[in-house]
């Protein structure tokens, strides 16, 4: 009798405590839920350039975030390659600029822009423009069209280019030197630039052909 007692208040007591473990985790998960509705409630959405808009933006889009928490995008429409950059608070769309920096390509979907910053945390930029790839920079107040220099990236004569297809064909090394790969008819391309970037003559070509 006292054994059935004894295995009779162990259930009770087991059953108490799986109801107790049931509602602290449903506390838990109330309390999680509500933080994520809290954080939903409170984060600002908004667009830097609506695809609503006129002239259309294309989807592809770049960014990369600086050293001090600055925010660099590139991003182009049917009519322009722009650059897109915010310093700080960056939920607020006032916080942000938007800069055309260029005119669009013949084939304007194809032209997808890409920006990183060198150690300063200063843009550098890269772009197709069928057939070519350009290059620019800026050294200072970015959001000043006037302040960025492009030119276009001599490669060594091929047939033709193939036109970018993801975001890793422009980096900086270490030192925030351009590096710069592309595909041709022939092979792939890869071309640098270690100093004066502006000037086409400073970029070097080495080429992989085909077997």
């Amino acid at each position: 009798m006292n054994r059935t007692r004894s295995l009779f208040t162990l259930a009770i007591a087991l059953s108490s405590l799986l109801v107790i473990g049931i509602a602290a985790s449903q506390s838990v998960r109330a309390a999680q839920v509500g933080d994520l509705t809290q954080a939903s409630a409170t984060f600002t959405h908004f667009y830097l350039f609506r695809a609503t808009s006129s002239p259309t933006p294309w989807w592809q889009s770049h960014t990369r975030v600086d050293a001090s928490g600055g925010v660099h995008t590139a991003f182009y429409t049917e009519q322009k390659v722009y650059y897109a950059h915010c310093s700080a608070a960056c939920d607020n769309p006032a916080n942000w600029t938007e800069t055309p920096i260029a005119d669009a390509g013949n084939l304007d979907s194809l032209d997808y822009p890409i920006v990183t910053v060198d150690p300063s945390g200063r843009p550098r930029m890269m772009w197709y423009n069928d057939p070519d790839y350009l290059y620019a920079e800026c050294n200072a107040n970015c959001t000043n069209a006037a302040n960025w220099t492009a030119v276009q990236v001599p490669v060594a004569e091929q047939s033709g280019y193939i036109y970018p297809q993801t975001a890793h064909y422009f980096a900086l090394d270490s030192q925030g030197r351009p590096r710069f790969v592309c595909y041709g008819y022939e092979g792939f391309q890869y071309t640098t630039c270690n100093a004066n970037c502006t000037t086409p003559t400073n970029w070097r070509s080495t080429g992989s052909a085909r077997s």
